[in-house]
């Protein structure tokens, strides 16, 4: 009975001050619209990055920012939630982007959104539609790089889904809203695991012709995939200087693959001494600038296998995934956020009213007297 008493006491006083002192607020209320080319020179989606510790220059490469690749694929997704409604959007362009972003955020997440019109689908519309959407996305490098030079350098898996654009299949618009280069980067060993246990629990058959068509294999024009391993120090060890050995096949590069996502940093020794800087991210980053195509060529294999249909391999959740923190008072509220100083000045008043129900409770039991005076209630009276 007494804690039923406190507890609605506690509900009561929750619910009554709570929102006086405590500012909720709608996570996108702060946000600014921005005209696109103003945006992208002061924030360019694109950025120039050098392999750490790289021998030479031969893999520098212009890829996109961690914030663009969701803000992109936001775009795709939104053509494909229309197409799936049968409606699809009336003709955009750039000047049709308008671009969303709250700078008082720890993160930096800005947000694409198009301003158009939308009518009943046609096939040749909803082509039109993703034509479209990658003429914005070149606009976008466009605007983000200054050099035209600089396209010679594109990181390779997001020309792949320009060139993807350009022609698009309706019947492969997963592959495009998924495409691997809009993933984000702490995400790639999560999305190639998921995909290679998979392709274990296929039939041989399916296997070895996932293995034949995977990029950077015998007779591959940018090169075999140990040959560009071996051009940098780091992946060069991880090739030959652990203990196991890998062999010249495709199948002998998911091997590698699926060891060094699980053995991305190991103990230091003289041998892995000069790589002690290096972080999780960091190890990352040099495998997607030397193997750039091996993620869009291994969901590419598999889905011409029919293997991502056949295991329901849903992709598409590692793009949403979100990895922050939930506080206890988001559960019910997911979409409210309360300040730094709102919790401390929450936290206040926890206490005060932990206080004040302590001091209830020794009143409670001095008017019922069924315990004589303790040095407990009298610190009670006190508070």
């Amino acid at each position: 009975m007494k804690c039923k008493m406190i507890g609605n006491a506690f509900a009561c006083w929750f619910i009554w001050f709570v929102p006086f002192v405590c500012r909720y607020r709608d996570k996108h209320s702060l946000e600014t619209c921005y005209e696109p080319l103003f945006f992208f020179r002061k924030h360019p989606a694109v950025e120039f990055h050098h392999p750490i510790d790289a021998p030479d220059s031969m893999f520098d490469r212009v890829i996109l920012t961690e914030w663009a690749k969701p803000a992109m694929r936001g775009v795709l997704e939104t053509i494909s939630s229309h197409h799936s409604a049968n409606l699809e959007l009336t003709e955009f362009s750039l000047k049709d982007l308008k671009i969303f972003c709250n700078y008082q955020t720890p993160e930096f997440k800005p947000r694409f959104k198009l301003v158009c019109g939308t009518r009943n689908a046609t096939c040749e519309g909803m082509r039109m539609n993703y034509i479209q959407a990658g003429q914005i996305f070149k606009e976008i490098v466009n605007a983000s790089l200054g050099t035209p030079s600089s396209w010679d350098i594109l990181i390779e898996d997001f020309q792949d889904l320009l060139q993807m654009l350009e022609n698009p299949i309706l019947e492969e618009a997963y592959l495009m809203r998924n495409h691997p280069a809009l993933l984000a980067l702490k995400l790639h060993s999560h999305f190639f695991m998921a995909c290679y246990e998979t392709l274990m629990r296929a039939s041989l058959q399916s296997v070895f012709e996932v293995f034949k068509m995977l990029p950077y294999g015998m007779n591959d024009s940018s090169g075999h995939w140990k040959v560009r391993l071996e051009q940098h120090p780091y992946l060069w060890w991880m090739l030959h200087s652990q203990f196991t050995s890998y062999g010249d096949r495709n199948s002998e590069q998911c091997r590698y693959r699926r060891n060094y996502s699980c053995h991305k940093i190991h103990h230091l020794t003289k041998r892995t001494e000069r790589f002690k800087w290096y972080s999780a991210n960091d190890v990352d980053m040099l495998l997607y600038q030397y193997l750039p195509m091996s993620l869009p060529g291994l969901m590419r294999a598999m889905w011409d296998e029919g293997l991502l249909a056949l295991f329901c391999l849903r992709l598409d959740e590692l793009f949403t995934k979100w990895t922050g923190h939930i506080s206890w008072w988001q559960v019910k509220h997911p979409f409210l956020v309360i300040d730094e100083c709102d919790k401390l000045s929450l936290n206040c008043l926890v206490i005060v009213f932990l206080l004040l129900t302590i001091h209830m409770f020794s009143l409670e039991y001095i008017s019922l007297k069924r315990f004589r005076w303790s040095r407990w209630v009298r610190v009670g009276l006190v508070l």
